[in-house]
């Protein structure tokens, strides 16, 4: 089955209890800031242009997954699984990664110009026993 991806699509599978099949999806320039994504499986999926703004993604399977130009910021992805995911110029102010696997997860790009760290991660960041 090919669904497109869309906030809507998100929003109604939510409010079913419907599974989000993102799995292995191309998302590009999509708004899903502020959505519950807590333990679904976004596994070898590319995100380019997404934002996922303060997104709940506890929990979530992300192997593989690839973040380009994407906002994070104030995201919580904690207990994830994030094995040989890479966050390409992504915005990640303030994300919370507390007790997530990042094994050989890339983070590259700078996008603050003050701070010149990769992907803008900064000490509001959370990696607590990553």
């Amino acid at each position: 089955m090919n669904i497109l991806i869309t906030r809507e699509y998100i929003e109604d599978s939510i409010s079913t209890n419907t599974p989000i099949e993102i799995a292995g999806r191309e998302l590009y320039n999509i708004d899903l800031s502020n959505l519950n994504l807590k333990y679904e499986n976004l596994s070898n999926a590319k995100f380019i242009g997404v934002n996922l703004h303060s997104c709940n993604l506890d929990n979530v399977n992300m192997n593989n997954a690839l973040f380009i130009n994407s906002d994070l910021s104030f995201a919580t992805i904690r207990n994830a699984s994030a094995i040989n995911a890479k966050f390409i110029n992504c915005i990640m102010e303030g994300c919370d990664f507390s007790n997530s696997n990042l094994n050989e997860t890339v983070f590259h790009g700078a996008t603050d110009q003050y701070l010149n760290t990769e992907c803008d991660i900064n000490l509001d960041t959370s990696l607590a026993n990553t």
